[in-house]
Protein backbone atom coordinates (compact mmCIF):
# COMPACT_ATOMS: atom_id res chain seq x y z
CA UNK A 1 0.00 0.00 0.00
CA UNK A 2 1.24 3.42 -0.91
CA UNK A 3 -0.37 6.56 0.43
CA UNK A 4 0.11 10.14 1.68
CA UNK A 5 2.87 11.89 -0.28
CA UNK A 6 4.96 8.77 -0.85
CA UNK A 7 6.68 8.64 -4.24
CA UNK A 8 7.68 5.46 -6.05
CA UNK A 9 9.84 6.15 -9.11
CA UNK A 10 12.06 4.54 -11.71
CA UNK A 11 11.68 0.77 -11.70
CA UNK A 12 11.25 0.66 -7.92
CA UNK A 13 8.80 -1.93 -6.66
CA UNK A 14 6.47 -2.05 -3.64
CA UNK A 15 4.49 -5.26 -3.29
CA UNK A 16 2.90 -7.74 -0.90
CA UNK A 17 1.71 -6.27 2.39
CA UNK A 18 4.42 -3.60 2.39
CA UNK A 19 3.28 -0.15 3.54
CA UNK A 20 4.94 3.01 2.24
CA UNK A 21 3.61 6.35 3.42
CA UNK A 22 4.45 9.86 4.60
CA UNK A 23 6.99 11.70 2.45
CA UNK A 24 8.92 8.53 1.67
CA UNK A 25 10.71 8.16 -1.66
CA UNK A 26 11.47 4.74 -3.16
CA UNK A 27 13.24 4.94 -6.52
CA UNK A 28 15.88 3.45 -8.79
CA UNK A 29 15.69 -0.36 -8.66
CA UNK A 30 14.81 -0.45 -4.95
CA UNK A 31 12.36 -3.06 -3.69
CA UNK A 32 10.08 -2.99 -0.65
CA UNK A 33 8.05 -6.13 -0.01
CA UNK A 34 6.76 -8.59 2.57
CA UNK A 35 5.35 -6.82 5.63
CA UNK A 36 7.88 -3.97 5.57
CA UNK A 37 6.77 -0.53 6.81
CA UNK A 38 8.43 2.59 5.44
CA UNK A 39 7.31 6.02 6.62
CA UNK A 40 8.18 9.65 7.44
CA UNK A 41 10.94 11.09 5.19
CA UNK A 42 12.79 7.89 4.32
CA UNK A 43 14.68 7.51 1.02
CA UNK A 44 15.34 4.07 -0.43
CA UNK A 45 17.14 3.90 -3.75
CA UNK A 46 19.68 2.17 -6.02
CA UNK A 47 19.26 -1.62 -5.63
CA UNK A 48 18.38 -1.59 -1.93
CA UNK A 49 15.89 -4.16 -0.62
CA UNK A 50 13.68 -3.84 2.45
CA UNK A 51 11.51 -6.84 3.29
CA UNK A 52 10.03 -9.24 5.86
CA UNK A 53 8.97 -7.18 8.92
CA UNK A 54 11.59 -4.44 8.63
CA UNK A 55 10.57 -0.94 9.70
CA UNK A 56 12.33 2.15 8.32
CA UNK A 57 11.34 5.63 9.54
CA UNK A 58 12.49 9.15 10.30
CA UNK A 59 15.04 10.53 7.82
CA UNK A 60 16.79 7.20 7.26
CA UNK A 61 18.47 6.50 3.91
CA UNK A 62 18.97 3.03 2.47
CA UNK A 63 20.91 2.69 -0.78
CA UNK A 64 23.43 0.74 -2.83
CA UNK A 65 22.87 -3.02 -2.56
CA UNK A 66 21.91 -2.83 1.12
CA UNK A 67 19.42 -5.36 2.46
CA UNK A 68 17.25 -4.66 5.50
CA UNK A 69 15.09 -7.57 6.66
CA UNK A 70 13.85 -9.58 9.62
CA UNK A 71 12.35 -7.52 12.45
CA UNK A 72 14.92 -4.78 12.07
CA UNK A 73 14.28 -1.09 12.81
CA UNK A 74 16.29 1.63 11.06
CA UNK A 75 15.30 5.16 12.01
CA UNK A 76 16.26 8.76 12.86
CA UNK A 77 19.09 9.88 10.52
CA UNK A 78 20.67 6.45 10.09
CA UNK A 79 22.22 5.54 6.73
CA UNK A 80 22.78 2.01 5.47
CA UNK A 81 24.45 1.53 2.09
CA UNK A 82 26.99 -0.45 0.09
CA UNK A 83 26.40 -4.19 0.55
CA UNK A 84 25.47 -3.91 4.22
CA UNK A 85 22.92 -6.36 5.64
CA UNK A 86 20.82 -5.58 8.68
CA UNK A 87 18.60 -8.38 10.02
CA UNK A 88 17.25 -10.14 13.09
CA UNK A 89 15.87 -7.83 15.78
CA UNK A 90 18.65 -5.29 15.36
CA UNK A 91 18.21 -1.52 15.57
CA UNK A 92 20.17 1.13 13.70
CA UNK A 93 19.37 4.72 14.66
CA UNK A 94 20.46 8.26 15.53
CA UNK A 95 23.26 9.27 13.11
CA UNK A 96 24.76 5.80 12.60
CA UNK A 97 26.31 5.04 9.20
CA UNK A 98 26.79 1.43 8.15
CA UNK A 99 28.28 0.48 4.79
CA UNK A 100 30.61 -1.78 2.79
CA UNK A 101 30.04 -5.44 3.75
CA UNK A 102 28.96 -4.89 7.34
CA UNK A 103 26.41 -7.36 8.75
CA UNK A 104 24.38 -6.48 11.82
CA UNK A 105 22.09 -9.15 13.22
CA UNK A 106 20.56 -10.85 16.27
CA UNK A 107 19.63 -8.09 18.75
CA UNK A 108 22.57 -5.79 18.07
CA UNK A 109 22.11 -2.01 18.28
CA UNK A 110 24.20 0.63 16.54
CA UNK A 111 23.39 4.26 17.31
CA UNK A 112 24.88 7.68 17.88
CA UNK A 113 27.63 9.16 15.72
CA UNK A 114 29.09 5.79 14.82
CA UNK A 115 30.46 4.89 11.39
CA UNK A 116 31.08 1.22 10.62
CA UNK A 117 32.61 -0.11 7.41
CA UNK A 118 34.66 -3.01 6.10
CA UNK A 119 33.93 -6.73 6.48
CA UNK A 120 32.50 -6.66 9.98
CA UNK A 121 29.80 -8.69 11.70
CA UNK A 122 28.04 -7.22 14.72
CA UNK A 123 25.83 -9.71 16.50
CA UNK A 124 24.24 -11.00 19.69
CA UNK A 125 23.21 -8.15 22.01
CA UNK A 126 26.13 -5.90 21.10
CA UNK A 127 25.41 -2.22 21.70
CA UNK A 128 27.67 0.17 19.81
CA UNK A 129 26.99 3.83 20.47
CA UNK A 130 28.29 7.35 20.87
CA UNK A 131 29.87 7.08 24.28
CA UNK A 132 31.08 3.51 24.11
CA UNK A 133 34.68 2.35 23.80
CA UNK A 134 34.60 3.05 20.08
CA UNK A 135 33.32 6.59 20.44
CA UNK A 136 32.95 8.19 17.01
CA UNK A 137 35.57 5.96 15.43
CA UNK A 138 35.55 4.09 12.21
CA UNK A 139 35.69 0.32 12.68
CA UNK A 140 37.44 -1.23 9.70
CA UNK A 141 38.98 -4.55 8.64
CA UNK A 142 37.88 -8.18 8.84
CA UNK A 143 36.62 -8.58 12.38
CA UNK A 144 33.61 -10.02 14.11
CA UNK A 145 32.26 -8.22 17.16
CA UNK A 146 30.28 -10.11 19.76
CA UNK A 147 29.26 -9.14 23.25
CA UNK A 148 30.70 -11.40 25.92
CA UNK A 149 29.62 -11.83 29.54
CA UNK A 150 31.30 -8.56 30.47
CA UNK A 151 29.31 -5.43 29.85
CA UNK A 152 30.40 -3.73 26.65
CA UNK A 153 33.35 -6.02 26.16
CA UNK A 154 34.44 -7.30 22.79
CA UNK A 155 35.60 -10.66 21.59
CA UNK A 156 37.51 -10.44 18.34
CA UNK A 157 37.57 -13.59 16.23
Amino acid sequence: MIWDNAVIGGTALVRGNAKVYGDTKVFGNAMVFGNAKIYNHVQIFDNAKVFENAMISGNARISGDAMIFGNTNVYDNACVYGKAQITGNSKIYANAKIYDNVKVYDEARVHGNVEISGNIEILDKMDIFNNDQINERKICSDIRIRKTEFKRSFLRL
